[in-house]
């Protein structure tokens, strides 16, 4: 079991059992698993593995009954999901825990990492087809774009995810294979993708893939991009959009969070503002999922020292010291973070940040996408556990989530509840079935074809 140092402690308010905590309808839950009112040693900001095995210590049944080597990461996530929607039926009945509960409590955890998929899909989706053109351009021809539509930039159909979402796709197919990031195989996967003719293709990224197609090592091949083309045109957004898969994976492991966010940024992005940028976002996602009310200030305290001061100095006046009219939409990394965390961390609702983001213009799929993994993270999926007795309302618009061109039911269902804390349990022999693996790679292949 974890150190209590390693795991995310539950907010400070006193939990007092009251007298009704097992009298929740539990018949609202599909296979609840009552917390017999042990509401803090068993509270939803705890990591899966810690929830999982705190249970067995506590009621003496056994989540996991299979032999290690049968155990995978979903049956782990699945069974941490239930444990958590059980306690928030419990906690939001009268006369349980002794005080109000926090919304950002009932926002479970593979809830919040399915919202990062599905938030960086909708927004590239979304601001695919008005890529490159300026706000005004975009109000003059199309007002405000808030569905899916086709042709535009790029000309695909509607719903259609650019390089954003294919190569974070492949980012997962990539962890799910290894039950870690494999820098080595991601190089091999990015030359695969590029091979296959994607329609959209960043500059930066076709200098480090042709790199590698020449034999030049991964951990070789950013640098040598950076070399030939200089600081001023190899610090994009190339790597940050990719990225977030990795917080899925490494949530509760800030130290190896940042080590792989910017091993995999340096493949192609070796700029210190770009390989630091993924960490910097990858922090605030996993914060988002631990909880954090603060998420942006825990990833820059945690930022290791030699972090650009370029970078810290810029993102430390988001949000209350940007004014969104000075928001930039270049893709100069930089630009690109600040706007996507001002939107992500300010806006109301996961639909208000992402249709904010792409009528900014500029490099509107890239900015959506980013910002749409950090309001995913906040608000989740949509399975908000004080509406259990009801069929759960998505966080994202059925008009996007009917047309988006992916198969989300595979990602929800079986893909990122195997991801989430991959990276973390494959020490503890808890691995991804190389079926889930290999349907994952599939999809990440076929993302992004019209």
């Amino acid at each position: 079991m974890e150190d209590e140092s390693d795991v995310t402690m539950p907010p400070e308010n006193p939990f007092t059992k009251g007298n009704n905590y097992d009298h929740a309808p539990y018949s609202d839950l599909d296979k609840p698993l009552p917390t017999e009112g042990h509401f803090y040693e068993l509270h939803p900001f705890k990591s899966d593995y810690e929830l999982v095995t705190r249970y067995t210590d506590l009621t003496g049944f056994d989540l996991l009954e299979t032999p290690s080597e049968h155990q995978s990461s979903r049956q782990l996530s699945l069974q941490a999901e239930r444990i958590r929607r059980t306690w928030g039926l419990e906690a939001t009945a009268d006369n349980t825990i002794g005080r109000d509960v926090d919304d950002q409590e009932l926002i479970t955890r593979l809830d919040r990492s399915i919202g990062i998929i599905l938030g960086l899909a909708c927004g590239d989706a979304l601001g695919r087809p008005v890529e490159f053109m300026s706000s005004s351009e975009i109000e003059a021809e199309h007002g405000t774009v808030t569905k899916f539509f086709g042709d535009g930039s790029h000309n695909q159909p509607a719903g259609t995810v650019t390089d954003d979402t294919n190569l974070a796709l492949y980012l997962v197919a990539n962890l799910l294979a290894h039950g870690e990031f494999n820098a080595a195989r991601y190089a091999e996967q990015l030359v695969e993708w590029f091979e296959s003719d994607p329609f959209d293709v960043g500059v930066t990224t076709i200098s480090s893939i042709t790199w590698l197609q020449n034999g030049v090592p991964a951990s070789e091949a950013g640098h040598k991009t950076l070399e030939s083309r200089g600081a001023n045109n190899a610090a994009g957004n190339g790597s940050v959009m990719r990225c977030a898969p990795l917080a899925i994976a490494y949530p509760d492991d800030q130290q190896m969070l940042q080590e792989m966010s910017r091993k995999s940024s340096e493949i192609t992005h070796a700029d210190p503002r770009c390989t630091h940028g993924c960490a910097v976002l990858n922090l605030t996602l996993a914060a988002i999922l631990n909880g954090s009310e603060e998420p942006l200030q825990v990833a820059l305290t945690a930022l290791s020292d030699d972090a650009p001061a370029e970078l810290v100095e810029r993102l430390e006046r988001v949000p209350d010291e940007v004014s969104e009219d000075d928001l930039e939409n270049s893709g100069f990394v930089l630009d690109t973070l600040e706007t996507a965390l001002y939107y992500g961390l300010t806006a109301d609702s996961a639909e208000d940040a992402i249709v904010s983001a792409v009528n900014n213009g500029g490099d509107a799929d890239t900015i959506g996408a980013v910002a749409g993994t950090i309001v995913g993270a906040r608000f989740g999926a949509g399975w908000r556990l004080y509406r259990v007795d009801h069929k759960p309302d998505s966080t994202f618009p059925a008009r996007w989530l009917n047309d988006l061109r992916m198969d989300i039911d595979s990602y929800e269902d079986y893909i990122i509840p195997d991801l989430l804390e991959a990276g973390q349990l494959t020490e503890r022999g808890i691995k991804t079935g190389s079926k889930i693996a290999r349907q994952s790679r599939k999809l990440a292949r076929n993302s992004g074809r019209a």
